[in-house]
């Protein structure tokens, strides 16, 4: 069924012109619901550490309490550097007629146009804690703990079930992310009144995904690394609900009469969706196999 959503202008413009490269300008139309994000985003100084990492690692002889466990949990505190710098526009995928099309029927072309959209993340620790401790953590204060190339695409036509987003991530520790979604649209922007609840509980635990252990069985110590950080939360972060923290940022602001105005763009993606997915080295599968984002 063609897609409402379809710019049939855009597309027949792109397919026109063909394809180009060049520097990405904040606001250009062509980039539909990734316009605004050329340009680099980063941490003012007034906003300096207000990221947070956590990651349990691979650990040889952990010990918590008496008991040996094979990992340790490390939370980081950081800032970061994301920068959107070149478009890819017109970019061709060569397609004949198919059950499926985000195109009208009446139109007898059946390639799809991907406008692409660079990206580097550049993540920097200020400092950092793990449990059980390593001896390791201060070796990486001020230097890069994470950096990632990429690709975000947006897909004019030719949409399987909606699909018109693609991140493409690339990971120097050995891993490659193909992560699909759909945009999505505030008309108008969302209004919001201080005081109220926006903030999502974006997970409902940062516990293991699948164990269920609780925390309150202190004579597990399993989970000892998160009781840890539970009870001593690492500069205001909670591992089990870290959302908190950005309630509280939300609230410092509401107190200081800051008020978000509007939405404007909403971009989800999922590893998990339609052909999306995560491929790792040997040695990442074996140790702390990545398999899914969100």
């Amino acid at each position: 069924m063609p897609n409402e959503l379809f710019d049939r202008e855009l597309f027949s413009r792109l397919k026109e012109n063909g394809r180009t490269v060049a520097r990405a300008v904040s606001g250009d139309a062509d980039l539909g619901p990734l316009k605004d994000l050329p340009g680099v985003w980063c941490n003012t100084l007034d906003l300096a550490g207000q990221g947070f990492n956590m990651i349990a690692l691979p650990f040889q002889d952990a010990m918590a309490g008496d008991a040996q466990i094979d990992y340790r949990l490390l939370v980081n505190q950081y800032n970061e550097e994301l920068t959107f710098d070149f478009v890819d526009k017109g970019v061709p995928n060569r397609g004949k007629h198919m059950d499926y099309s985000g195109i009208a029927d009446n139109d007898p072309d059946f390639d799809q146009m991907v406008v692409a959209l660079d990206y580097q993340q550049k993540i920097k620790q200020i400092t950092a804690e793990d449990f059980p401790a390593s001896g390791e953590t201060d070796k990486f204060n001020g230097k890069f703990i994470h950096h990632e190339l990429g690709l975000w695409l947006y897909m004019l036509d030719e949409r399987t079930n909606g699909v018109d987003l693609a991140r493409l991530s690339t990971i120097p520790h050995g891993d490659s992310v193909l992560a699909l979604g759909r945009s999505g649209f505030v008309p108008g922007g969302i209004n919001y009144t201080p005081g109220e609840e926006e903030i999502p509980d974006l997970i409902q635990s940062g516990l293991p995904i699948g164990d269920t252990r609780d925390l309150k069985n202190k004579e597990d110590h399993y989970l000892d690394p998160y009781r840890h950080f539970q009870d001593c939360h690492f500069h205001g972060f909670d591992p089990i609900n870290p959302q908190n923290i950005l309630k509280k940022v939300r609230k410092q602001w509401d107190d200081a009469g800051i008020n978000i105005l509007e939405t404007k763009a909403v971009l989800k993606v999922d590893s998990t969706l339609e052909t999306g997915g995560i491929h790792n080295i040997p040695f990442i599968v074996k140790q702390a196999n990545a398999a899914s984002m969100k």
